[in-house]
């Protein structure tokens, strides 16, 4: 894999990612996906890369995002209304 074929394959990332996640700020998960890449960089083979920095950034945004529904949700209860946070 090149590096503007990983490039391209990290966009994905962060694409799938802002989709699975749509209650976080884009600028969130490029930064969970940068420091997670920044945890794999420096190794020989680049094939896997970008699926591993998919699964390490999905695990923290997912931890992240129920954070948020815990948060929306202690907020929203005493106000009645239920929380929008996807967190599949």
């Amino acid at each position: 894999m090149t590096r503007d074929d990983e490039a391209k394959a990290l966009v994905a990332v962060i694409n799938h990612l802002a989709e699975r996640f749509p209650d976080l700020p884009r600028p969130a998960i490029e930064t969970v996906v940068a420091e997670e890449l920044g945890n794999l960089n420096g190794g020989p083979i680049r094939d896997y890369v970008p699926l591993l920095v998919e699964h390490a950034a999905r695990n923290r945004l997912t931890k992240e995002a129920r954070e948020i529904q815990a948060s929306v949700g202690l907020s929203t209860a005493l106000a009645g209304k239920q929380p929008r946070v996807d967190i599949r």
